[in-house]
């Protein structure tokens, strides 16, 4: 059950050249940069770790159980794979930007699996290569598929199924990927009505699509067996009950309203493909519609969970240039889509060039050549991922139950995000409060690095 790459034909050789060209210009707009942009999120810190964790301890999953364990065994695979090793100390610019390469990768995939998806759903050359390189230099997809996340991963696995069932009917194989799709993170699953209807309009026969539902099945299973032969499925119960009861954060709207802001072309050409490709084809907008729901649905609306999306609105941003034209209007509309890519390109070019994390490792750096043996650092994931490799201070994350009393040489380290985090958490707003009304002198204008008993350090937004 796998796929002969010897015999198949990914292109001509003119068009092999144009998609060469589009994954070289993915891997340059993606590498530039890497470790100061965009800034380094707690949700990275959460993954790597428990990848690092793995590799030691050797143990999948436990006692945490929000999300299925995929993504990290993927992520661990790999820092076995480039010699990432926990007996090293590396710096957090090197940190991450070792996690960070894995997604640089998956990036330049997409857009073959982008470009072939196309190829055989439309049969357009121009359709396939154009939705590439959207996708190549989107500022959506050069911001948010730099970061360590599981939504990253997550939409691949949905391609590499589609591309596999596709390209040779493979329905097993198909049905393994995107199992893994929503073992990586369980929303996958509002994927699969689109993947029904793939087969369905493909002729697959009823025992074909029964056999390609219990292969995804077989896999997603693996995580609820996982939690019960560690004896704690109650916990896996808890967990997705925590995810379902989620305080509610941001909307729809909201989320819409950033996209249309960060990156109008891919806004605007994609949600208006949806229409023009109705005609050819339902497959990618039910997948659209099929996960726009989830985005419904879940009251925790974060701005990542946008991130699927953006390869499937590739496709039809495409599709809206291309899709209905006449060949005498071709090179009209060739010249438009080449002035689109390089616009994008352009808006692109001055995001990548940002330096946003130079003041999450000033405050890290601080801590680390400042902080006393045994002190106790206060911060998030960001940074305690980091932090945890010296092995010489008590580090308490914001979910870590932590002392309030503080009498030790203690550290405090916040950055934006955590900050938003931090209204949930009282005993955490209570210890920032506090500390904001002692001695405080300004530095930056990003982090907050507190230091007690000797002198109080805030670098804020005020």
């Amino acid at each position: 059950m796998t796929v002969n790459l010897s015999k198949l034909k990914i292109c001509k050789k003119p068009e092999l050249i144009i998609l060469t060209g589009i994954m070289l210009l993915s891997l340059l707009t993606h590498i530039y940069n890497l470790g100061g942009y965009p800034q380094f999120f707690c949700d990275e810190g959460t993954y790597i770790q428990r990848a690092i964790r793995l590799n030691q301890l050797h143990i999948i999953q436990r006692g945490c159980y929000e999300h299925p364990f995929f993504g990290w065994v993927l992520i661990a695979l790999y820092l076995i794979l480039v010699g990432f090793t926990s007996t090293k100390l590396y710096t957090i610019e090197t940190f991450y930007f070792i996690s960070r390469s894995l997604f640089l990768i998956l990036s330049v995939i997409n857009i073959l699996l982008i470009y072939r998806i196309s190829k055989k759903l439309y049969d357009r050359e121009e359709i396939a290569l154009c939705a590439s390189a959207i996708f190549a230099v989107a500022p959506m997809s050069t911001y948010w598929f730099r970061m360590v996340l599981l939504d990253s991963i997550m939409i691949t696995f949905v391609l590499l199924s589609t591309f596999v069932f596709l390209e040779r009917k493979k329905i097993l194989l198909s049905s393994l990927l995107f199992g893994c799709a929503v073992l990586t993170k369980l929303p996958a699953l509002f994927f699969t009505p689109g993947m029904l209807y793939l087969l369905y309009s493909r002729k697959v026969s009823r025992k074909q699509t029964i056999v390609w539902l219990a292969g995804v099945m077989s896999v997603v299973s693996l995580f609820p067996l996982n939690a019960i032969m560690n004896g704690e499925f109650n916990r896996l119960i808890q967990g997705q009950l925590g995810q379902i009861t989620r305080l509610p954060f941001g909307s729809l709207e909201f989320l819409l309203r950033y996209f249309q802001t960060f990156d109008p072309i891919l806004f605007v050409l994609g949600f208006a493909g949806l229409i023009v490709v109705l005609r050819k084809d339902k497959f990618i907008p039910i997948l659209i519609f099929g996960y726009s729901l989830f985005l419904l649905l879940t009251g925790y609306k974060a701005l990542r969970f946008l991130i699927p999306l953006i390869p499937l609105l590739s496709i039809t941003a495409s599709y809206t240039l291309f899709g209905a034209i006449s060949k005498a209007k071709f090179k009209i509309v060739g010249i438009v889509a080449v002035m689109i890519i390089v616009l994008m390109s352009m808006q692109t070019s001055t995001l990548i060039v940002r330096d946003y994390t130079s003041i999450q490792i000033q405050a890290i750096n601080y801590v680390i050549e400042n902080a006393p043996e045994n002190s106790i650092i206060i911060c998030s994931q960001t940074y305690a991922t980091v932090l945890d490799q010296y092995h010489k201070w008590q580090v308490y994350t914001w979910y870590k139950k932590f002392p309030t009393d503080l009498t030790t040489r203690t550290y405090f380290i916040v950055d934006l995000p955590a900050r938003v985090d931090m209204h949930d958490i009282p005993e955490l707003m209570f210890l920032y409060e506090k500390l904001r009304t002692e001695k405080v002198f300004n530095l930056t204008n990003a982090q907050i690095v507190v230091e007690l008993d000797t002198e109080i350090i805030i670098k804020s937004n005020s």
